[in-house]
């Protein structure tokens, strides 16, 4: 009798001192976001990133699949703090109807951004997609980036951020982010950040956006993201999609066959 006593008060106070510690461990969660979060985006000259991205979309009635990979490089960092990014496709699959089939990869696109995240000029090397025009891709592009805050911030948070319309002259694209508070990505600390985006489009139409995406805390890299879209402006008419991005380990297999002519 009394050794079961004993075993009951043990487990009672196992149960407490596991209490007692996942109730430390959501104070100090909380205590993590009552502290104010500097979410920056620390980049140098020829670092990469792999990402991979499945997209579900309906064109003309037709439900499509796609899976796109890509790999993200600095080029250069500016003195004024620019970054020029080459992002290169990797090839991908697209599915319609029940059947797969293998896309190959597309010419590589040189993007300037801000150290802030603002994209502010998109070239790609040919222009040759039949479905988006590269104003479009442009657009899709700015509503993929994360803007970051000028200043630490915290849960809740949000800035605004108006960027040249590539569609419509003279009109702005505006963007406002918010900072949700600190999260887990495959058990690594991260910032979760949600977006929107809001632009009118060179059909008379108005595209939308929204990502909400988890930041790397030890280089505000993108490390996964769920968005979707409405109003796309393509070649066959207005579309909306919903998505994953991924960031995925650098397949150096793929980088090569996608760089050779």
């Amino acid at each position: 009798m009394h050794n079961t006593i004993n075993r009951f008060w043990l487990a009672a106070m196992g149960v407490c001192a596991l209490a007692g510690s996942q109730a430390v461990k959501a104070d100090d969660e909380k205590q993590n976001d009552s502290k104010p979060a500097a979410i920056v985006l620390t980049r140098k000259a020829k670092d990469a990133v792999q990402y991979k991205s499945n997209l579900a979309l309906s064109v003309s009635g037709t439900d499509v699949t796609l899976e796109q990979n890509r790999k993200h490089t600095v080029k250069e960092i500016r003195d004024t703090g620019e970054l020029v990014i080459l992002v290169s496709d990797l090839g991908g699959k697209v599915t319609f109807n029940g059947q797969d089939m293998d896309t190959p990869p597309a010419p590589p696109v040189t993007v300037m951004q801000t150290s802030s995240g603002k994209i502010i000029s998109y070239k790609p090397e040919m222009d040759n997609n039949p479905y988006l025009s590269a104003t479009t891709q442009h657009l899709i592009a700015i509503a993929e980036q994360i803007i970051y805050p000028d200043k630490p911030v915290k849960p809740g948070d949000s800035w605004k951020t108006e960027i040249d319309n590539p569609q419509v002259k003279g009109k702005k694209v505006t963007i406002t982010t918010t900072y949700v508070g600190s999260d887990k990505a495959d058990g690594m600390p991260a910032w979760k950040v949600k977006q929107t985006l809001d632009a009118d489009t060179d059909s008379g139409g108005k595209m939308t956006a929204e990502i909400t995406a988890l930041l790397d805390t030890t280089n505000g890299q993108l490390i996964q993201a769920d968005q979707s879209a409405k109003g796309i402006p393509g070649t066959m008419g207005a579309f909306d999609w919903k998505g994953k991005i991924q960031r995925v380990k650098l397949d150096p297999d793929k980088a090569e066959k996608a760089a050779a002519p």
